[in-house]
């Protein structure tokens, strides 16, 4: 009887690779469906037919472009960029925040509070995180402290 054909062993750089790569992914469908559930209906650049092939995409787990599944793909060659990016994205994630009048004008909460800041700013929360996520190098990492539990059944479409 023939050996079977084991696997091969995956080196630390190659663990830590598909640790980020899962990362990456769980973060950005989860920011997506959260955009979802706060009303994101479409994108600049998407008409409706690409986005339901998105809606579609989070449900998909078979593989079908170079045996990606099209989330995969997404993430690995840069296409979550437009989506994130997005002004409709970033309304639906962070939405304007809880507002306050102040003698300087209407300030937003847009972060958490320091010593050195009280978590206000005068714009609106989704356009405060949208700059600060354009300027971040990881965008994942940004993301990941917004993300909320997400309830059992989504009504997200």
């Amino acid at each position: 009887m023939a050996d079977i054909p084991q696997p091969p062993q995956e080196s630390p750089e190659q663990q830590a690779a598909r640790q980020l790569f899962l990362f990456k992914k769980q973060v950005f469908m989860q920011a997506v469906l959260q955009a979802m559930i706060g009303g994101m209906k479409s994108f600049e650049g998407c008409d409706e037919k690409q986005f339901d092939y998105l809606v579609k995409s989070l449900q998909t787990t078979a593989p079908t472009v170079m045996d990606m599944t099209p989330i995969d793909y997404m993430v690995k060659n840069g296409g979550y960029v437009t989506i994130i990016m997005s002004h409709e994205f970033a309304q639906a994630f962070w939405g304007d925040g809880e507002k306050k009048d102040t003698p300087q004008g209407v300030m937003y909460k847009v972060g958490q509070p320091t010593k050195q800041w009280d978590g206000y700013y005068p714009m609106p929360a989704w356009q405060y995180n949208l700059m600060q996520l354009s300027i971040t190098p990881d965008k994942f990492r940004y993301l990941h402290p917004f993300l909320k539990p997400l309830p059992q059944k989504q009504e997200w479409k």
